[in-house]
């Protein structure tokens, strides 16, 4: 026993010593160590503006321009009961009017009672942004 102990331990010692050598073999790869990606070293230095937070506080000229097509259907159908034509007169409207004051009594006169207050806060959010010059 003590001869096959003898032989296995000169083995165990050349794979130890393979290991260790290769641990400390440096390879190509090793010399491009990432120090972050692309889109860190390219990105401006404030991160704390968002560019959709940019967007939705940028005055606009016209309301129905603003709106996308999924919220243009999103009003309609929450706001107008699925009327498109009183949506379109609305915004007509509220392009028209002269002060914020005169569109939120616009947008009291055209919505429907008890609609989504979750679609009431966005268009008064856009409608807002019509008037942000002017306030």
């Amino acid at each position: 026993m003590k001869a096959e102990a003898s032989a296995e331990e000169p083995a165990k010692q050349k794979e130890a010593g393979r290991k260790g050598q290769e641990s400390s073999k440096v390879i190509l790869a090793d010399r491009f160590i990432p120090s972050g990606t692309i889109g860190e070293k390219i990105s401006p230095a404030r991160k704390d503006e968002v560019i959709s937070s940019v967007m939705h506080n940028k005055p606009i000229a016209d309301i129905g321009a603003a709106i996308g097509i999924n919220d243009r259907f999103y009003y309609i159908r929450e706001l107008f009961s699925g009327d498109a034509l009183a949506y379109s007169d609305t915004i007509r409207r509220l392009n028209a009017a002269a002060s914020l004051g005169e569109a939120m009594k616009i947008l009291d006169e055209s919505t429907v009672m008890g609609s989504d207050p979750a679609a009431q806060s966005s268009f008064v959010d856009v409608v807002r942004r019509k008037f942000s010059l002017h306030v």
